[in-house]
Parts: C-alpha cells; structure tokens; sequence
C-alpha cells in the first residue's frame, strides 16, 4: 500500500500508484523512434524508503 511503480520499455513510461489491489501492470509501448533498443525495467518505491528496481537500476542498487 502506498507504493509508486514506474515501468518503462525504452524511452516510453508508465508511473502507477499502487493501492493495495492486486493487479497486473503492462510495460508501456515503446516508441516507434527509439534508439534504445526497448531495454525494459520496473522500480517501485514504498512510503517507507523501500525500493527495488530492475534492468538498468540493477547496477544502482548492487553498489548499495
């Protein structure tokens, strides 16, 4: 409860708000443009400080 996730695919993002509901989240669409190659992640981020992340944020919270 509480938490705010952030998908993206590529260049493309999605922020939801959790509400305590269970649900599925798809990733966003990526763009037609996208140089990137659509290299997917999540982060979710709790009212507590709490996070986690996925993809790219990998690297960040490993050297934590």
């Amino acid at each position: 409860m509480g938490a705010v996730v952030h998908l993206w695919d590529g260049a493309a993002f999605t922020t939801h708000i959790h509400t305590g509901d269970t649900t599925t989240l798809p990733y966003p669409h990526p763009l037609d443009d996208d140089p990137s190659g659509g290299r997917r992640g999540t982060a979710v981020f709790t009212r507590r400080g709490d996070h986690i992340g996925t993809g790219w944020l990998i690297a960040y919270r490993a050297a934590m």
